[in-house]
């Protein structure tokens, strides 16, 4: 077992999810999403869409076209499921088989009553090409999760889940989606899922989301999200027989009586790592580091909660709030939005943290970041309507 405190816990994570820019290219967006296994995709752009916000506190010069480049030029990574939608190497397609036969049955168009749908829109891309929703002419609205959707949508995306068509590219948020075989390698196409058994699935998973967030509890969490059948008896087997076999450690926090897990290969790295970047980040909401908010409160003493989907006046905060880091802790919250006609990035509220306290050096990286973050929005300056210092 390793004993270590919430401050050297805390280093680890930063150092280990490269905050603080300490990457700068292509080929260093692919070694972190090779390192936590993906990145959490969503379309909800305020100040940025999830994946380009995750990206942008890692690598200098963050430009989302980089991304995209990965996705749909060098295709090199993969829109797909994985923690919720994800994008993640796309040398790992054939190990997701079994998560794309099961949630196929439970998200798919009842064949019966839509087949002529699904065949209309295999035909139409045999016909032309890759194709978005709103190609399709079918105004006929079904219940699809959370809201209506009409059944053109539904379709592409019931066989987009199922695997048999893929992302093609996108323009803003809009999917196009062409055949898998299309845009695959056959020899990913055809590889064998080599997790024959629910347990050895649940081993690959378990350890792949470990690494996903560096460190983790054996406790129902947000974070285990698209692990299938993972209920806690699994959960537990699955945590006992990893340590078993030497995969994880257990980690025992000061201060802290729940334990924690890591994976042996990052074991070095927690007990080793003394320092990090004097240097300040803006988070993504959905940033891997936040996939555990409870277990960010506990390590961090940073209660932060997501409000896009609450109600305007039961927020404490706003709409969309990042979270600020400075060197190794949580500092604050920032509220931001883009002013397009004045090309400038507009600060409308900054909540600090309890107990920080305010030096120049803080506040010169502070400054530094809002410039640069508002050169990854393509605006100009930044404009402050409240006092941050």
């Amino acid at each position: 077992m390793i004993k270590t405190t919430k401050n050297q816990a805390g280093r680890f994570l930063i150092k280990y999810h490269g905050i603080h820019k300490t990457g700068k290219t292509k080929e260093d967006i692919m070694n972190y999403i090779d390192k936590v296994g993906c990145i959490q995709f969503d379309p909800v752009d305020v100040i940025g869409i999830n994946q380009d916000l995750v990206l942008q506190s890692r690598i200098k010069d963050y430009n989302p076209q980089m991304l995209w480049d990965l996705l749909y030029k060098d295709r090199r990574l993969v829109d797909g499921l994985d923690k919720q939608m994800a994008i993640y190497n796309i040398r790992d397609w054939h190990l997701f088989k079994r998560k794309r036969e099961q949630v196929s049955e439970w998200r798919k168009i009842k064949a019966g009553e839509y087949s002529d749908a699904v065949e209309a829109v295999r035909n139409t891309i045999r016909e032309k090409g890759p194709l978005s929703s709103k190609d399709l002419k079918m105004d006929k609205k079904i219940n699809w999760f959370w809201s209506k959707a009409h059944v053109g949508k539904a379709v592409l995306e019931t066989l987009f889940f199922h695997g048999e068509l893929i992302v093609e590219r996108k323009e803003r948020t809009i999917r196009y989606f062409d055949f898998t075989e299309n845009l695959i390698p056959s020899d990913l196409l055809t590889a064998e899922d080599p997790n024959k058994t629910i347990e050895e699935y649940l081993d690959w998973h378990l350890h792949r989301r470990l690494n996903g967030i560096g460190l983790m509890w054996n406790k129902s969490s947000d974070a285990f999200g698209g692990i299938l059948d993972f209920k806690a008896k699994n959960r537990n087997e699955t945590f006992e027989r990893l340590e078993k076999k030497g995969i994880i450690q257990r980690v025992e926090i000061e201060g802290i009586n729940e334990p924690f897990y890591i994976t042996t290969e990052n074991a070095e790295l927690l007990e080793s790592v003394k320092t990090v970047r004097s240097s300040c980040s803006f988070i993504a909401a959905l940033d891997n580091i936040m996939w555990d908010r409870n277990l960010v409160e506990a390590l961090f003493d940073f209660k932060y909660r997501w409000e896009i989907y609450t109600p305007k006046d039961k927020r404490e905060y706003g709409y969309y709030v990042l979270p600020v880091i400075y060197k190794d802790k949580f500092i604050a919250r920032i509220e931001a939005k883009r002013d397009k006609k004045s090309k400038r990035l507009i600060v409308e509220n900054w909540w600090w943290q309890s107990g920080v306290r305010k030096t120049e050096a803080m506040k010169r990286e502070i400054d530094k970041t809002l410039e640069a973050f508002a050169h990854f929005q393509e605006m100009e300056g930044v404009v402050k309507e409240c006092d941050i210092m």
